[in-house]
């Protein structure tokens, strides 16, 4: 449908993740990606209301620059890689306890 992933659970009532692909090694697209990901995170929140009280994810599938990290951080919004069958938290924000790995 319209979003990603729309999760809920007993812990949050709506949890909203932006899957991003990235050319390897490309670092424009990276940046792109990332420029996408925060207005598609921000547009969905804004539209479902309550905005900026529920966590906010973009995902990709490898490890994106500390600088990115850092920005998607200062916009409130989580990242996470895949790491083999894992996700990996960057340290900008405390991952959410129900999105841990366990």
């Amino acid at each position: 449908g319209e979003y990603d992933l729309y999760s809920r659970n007993t812990s949050y009532p709506r949890i909203l993740w932006e899957m991003k692909t990235i050319q390897l090694g490309d670092q424009a697209d990276e940046k792109r990606q990332v420029r996408k990901a925060i207005s598609q995170l921000l547009y969905y929140d804004f539209k479902l209301g309550d905005t900026g009280i529920h966590p906010l994810v973009a995902c990709f599938e490898y490890e994106i620059s500390p600088f990115l990290q850092s920005f998607l951080s200062s916009c409130g919004i989580h990242c996470c890689w895949k790491s083999g069958s894992r996700l990996i938290f960057s340290d900008g924000l405390e991952a959410p306890t129900c999105l841990l790995n366990r």
